[in-house]
């Protein structure tokens, strides 16, 4: 019986991570749901559209059958009147609402239909010898006396019609928030000043037109279109002015549908039974069902679709922002603990190397002054790997933020005096001489302050320039630092990370180039602010309370 083989999986290299890739892949993810989520959102908008315009179908057709039942069912005397209604049905109620051609036949014979193009109808009013008020009905003689209203540009009532079809949508917000793009185009109405009318042919001539926006009450402007001859025609004033269809979805007659009374239609009324045969051709249902959603589906598909990549993109930046800092979080540790690491090592591998070399000097060397002068190499590496290691131990307690707070009244001026009365033997030695002024008091953790100031004269005493002065500056919001050094410094920032010296060369005498960073760690465990600047050849370190 053979063991399975244990497979060790490979350990992964942590790479920084690119934000791009998480971004490209996460908008890819969001866009195909939001892609998806969009397409069943249209849809329901177009079944939402086709429910309705099979409601208005029905509506509008089933009103007029009962007009045309009634027309058949009549006698001669009321015949007429309902003759009158059903041109006010077509012209008002279809032609205007439902925008599609109709027309009505009875015994094979057209007794109406719906005119075609904008102010295609008037409605007047009447009085008869027995001051009975009737309305009658009078189609425009020919389309082309409208000419100079379709030549108006803006006011073009069929493109006006024709725009506001294509952005007509039925949600009040999409609505609200297509005028505020300046997609919805504005409401224009168009009247007649005064016709003039064939009360024999139930034709018209047209006069001017006054053309209002929405429901402004002031006309925004006047067109006049009144032809040249008007002889055998009656001026009749303000009449009631009706469009016909515009837009149709029928374009053939041939095309049309046809409902006639032995058609079975679901009416809530009872048909009178009558002799004469009448027919409504129309605009299929279809037809009308998928204009309707034309109409309704442009904006809002446009509007959907424009908010679903907005959300995807919203949710790509959010997910792929958290994963790339949780990345970068991690490759940030890892490379500060790779560049913690080589340095460390570094900085004690010189000393080693040396104690290394002495110690064998010391071993067959038998010279008494020699061995008396490797002994004290030995020494001073020791002494230099302890101050390394001890530098260390407090960088990692400050950063780590071990030290106890407890906060104290200290004197800012007296407190850096010491320090630098512990240090004065090694400024005298280089000609550097210290001036302290003003005075200043903070209450904070004074073991923080301590080492934070220590570490500060510390690294004067080593980086500041032979025969200068260094200047400290105190008052109440903190202190300044400043002296001349003859170290190159690349940036400045780099300064407060561990390990991190001015010069490239690692000496034994400049450090481990943690001051700076035990500094910093020491003042914002206290809750303060530490701010360094190099320029020309100055160096400046600023504490802020």
């Amino acid at each position: 019986m053979t063991k399975k083989k244990t497979v060790i999986p490979k350990k992964k290299a942590i790479k920084k991570p690119k934000y791009i890739k998480y971004f490209a892949i996460w908008l890819a993810i969001f866009l195909a749901v939001s892609m998806a989520a969009s397409y069943f959102v249209i849809e329901v908008c177009r079944q939402s559209a086709r429910t309705k315009a099979m409601s208005n179908w029905n509506s509008y057709t089933q009103e007029l059958v009962k007009l045309i039942n009634d027309y058949c069912s009549s006698d001669e005397t009321e015949r007429d009147k309902n003759l009158g209604r059903i041109k006010q049905y077509l012209c008002r109620r279809y032609g205007e609402n439902m925008d599609e051609f109709c027309g009505a036949y009875v015994e094979n014979e057209r007794i109406a239909e719906t005119p075609e193009g904008a102010c295609a109808g008037v409605i007047i009013n009447f009085y008869d010898d027995n001051e009975n008020e009737h309305d009658e009905v009078f189609l425009l003689e020919d389309r082309s006396y409208l000419e100079p209203l379709y030549k108006s540009g803006k006011y073009d009532p069929v493109k006006n019609a024709y725009l506001r079809d294509v952005y007509s949508v039925e949600n009040e917000t999409l609505k609200s928030l297509a005028e505020r793009l300046g997609l919805m185009p504005p409401i224009y109405i168009y009247c007649y000043e005064e016709v003039y009318v064939n009360r024999t042919t139930h034709t018209f001539l047209p006069g001017k037109v006054v053309i209002f926006e929405g429901e402004n009450e002031e006309a925004i402007a006047t067109i006049d279109c009144t032809p040249k001859d008007t002889k055998g025609y009656e001026e009749v004033e303000s009449p009631y002015t009706y469009d016909g269809y515009l837009n149709p979805s029928m374009t053939d007659i041939n095309d049309s549908q046809s409902i006639t009374n032995d058609t079975e239609f679901d009416i809530s009324y009872d048909m009178n039974t009558t002799d004469m045969t009448w027919e409504i051709l129309t605009a299929p249902v279809e037809m009308y069902c998928n204009k309707a959603c034309f109409k309704a589906l442009p904006l809002t598909t446009a509007l959907i679709l424009i908010v679903a990549c907005l959300v995807a993109l919203l949710l790509a930046i959010t997910v792929s922002t958290i994963i790339y800092s949780s990345k970068k979080t991690v490759w940030e540790i890892f490379e500060y603990r790779k560049k913690t690491t080589a340095a460390m090592a570094h900085d004690l591998k010189t000393p080693l190397a040396a104690m290394s070399a002495y110690a064998e000097n010391l071993e067959y060397d038998t010279d008494p002054e020699k061995r008396a002068y490797y002994s004290s190499k030995v020494r001073e590496n020791v002494s230099f790997m302890n101050k390394t290691i001890e530098g260390i131990l407090m960088f990692t307690k400050s950063e780590t933020g071990t030290a106890k707070s407890v906060a104290r009244d200290i004197d800012v001026h007296a407190l850096i005096e010491a320090e630098y009365n512990a240090v004065a033997g090694l400024f005298e030695k280089k000609n550097i001489k210290v001036e302290i002024k003003g005075e200043g008091h903070v209450k904070s953790n004074k073991e923080l302050i301590d080492q934070a100031v220590r570490n500060l004269v510390g690294n004067a005493t080593k980086y500041a320039r032979p025969d200068t002065t260094v200047n400290i500056v105190i008052d109440g919001k903190g202190f300044t630092m400043t002296n001349l050094t003859d170290q190159k410094i690349k940036n400045v920032k780099d300064l407060k990370k561990p390990f991190v010296k001015g010069e490239e060369s690692r000496d034994a005498e400049g450090g481990a180039g943690l001051g700076l960073s035990i500094v910093e760690n020491c003042l914002l465990s206290a809750g303060h602010s530490l701010d360094i600047e190099f320029e020309d050849e100055t160096f400046k370190a600023t504490v802020r309370w």
